[in-house]
């Protein structure tokens, strides 16, 4: 289960973008997301949430930050987009542990273009998180890393009724099986301005994922909600609906990267009155420190 520990005493984050769709120099882009978390406070931690498709290594000294202090590599999903770069990581940093949810080995197929193609893990993605000398930690349900301080958890259950699997993604390779992505978790942590929530395409949706966190964390606000949103091309009535969630939830800062859309980014922009900003590669959000 996740640790519940006073937030008073933990400090804050600062989260860095080091691979997603848009960048401007010195950063370069790639349709992928990767981000460092820094966790401060009395006890500092490092983390790499995704790894992109290989952006990270150009665009990481560029922003200053040194891969080598990352304690743990978590992987939000199965995708390409978010694990190509595993195995250079891996060679790169092999003292960094692997969290990822038992279900990343699944199938994924996308008919985005027209024709059914495998998006999941790679072959070398595979090879090199079951080699022997793989640190490599699965779980399934909930957990927590960094001695307590970061939450993860997968299979987010799907219960607004806008927030439907994607019509584009299956789990089959005839692309005839609906994917509804199980093994997508989310990643939040608490600090003295609330909690800080961290998903990489949130598959489930906006609204599913934010609640299940704050069924873990109910009396907690939320001050950052950050990633990928998976909004480009879904109905006007679901923007709304998501807008309307983030203003009645009270959801101080959302900042959207990578599969949100453009066009989706700045409507709910214009619907929140500024809450949801876009982001892009080399973005660096702060919430309750300065790392």
């Amino acid at each position: 289960m996740p640790v519940t520990t006073d937030a008073a005493s933990w400090g804050g984050v600062q989260i860095t973008v080091l691979a997603d769709n848009t960048a401007d120099l010195p950063f370069v882009s790639e349709h992928g997301f990767a981000a460092v978390i820094d966790i401060c406070g009395e006890h500092t931690h490092r983390i790499l949430f995704d790894t992109g498709r290989g952006a990270l290594f150009a665009n990481a000294p560029a922003a200053g930050v040194d891969l080598n202090l990352c304690e743990a590599l978590v992987l939000s999903h199965g995708h390409y987009d978010h694990t190509d770069a595993l195995p250079e990581f891996m060679a790169r940093y092999p003292r960094a542990r692997i969290h990822a949810s038992t279900g990343i080995f699944r199938h994924h197929y996308s008919k985005r273009t027209g024709t059914c193609r495998f998006i999941g893990l790679s072959p070398e993605s595979r090879i090199a998180i079951l080699a022997p000398e793989s640190t490599y930690v699965p779980f399934s349900g909930n957990t927590s890393i960094c001695a307590g301080r970061v939450s993860l958890a997968d299979n987010i259950p799907r219960n607004h009724p806008l927030e439907t699997p994607s019509p584009l993604l299956f789990e089959d390779e005839a692309c005839t099986v609906s994917d509804t992505v199980p093994d997508e978790l989310v990643l939040w942590t608490d600090t003295l301005d609330g909690l800080v929530i961290l998903t990489g395409c949130c598959h489930a949706g906006f609204m599913n994922t934010v609640n299940f966190v704050k069924s873990f964390v109910p009396d907690r606000p939320v001050a950052l909600v950050a990633g990928g949103f998976h909004l480009a091309g879904v109905a006007a009535e679901r923007i709304e609906a998501t807008a309307a969630f983030i203003r009645e939830q009270g959801i101080q800062r959302v900042a959207a990267f990578h599969c949100t859309g453009d066009d989706e980014t700045r409507r709910l922009a214009e619907l929140t009155g500024g809450i949801v900003e876009a982001g892009h590669c080399g973005t660096v959000l702060t919430v309750g420190c300065a790392v």
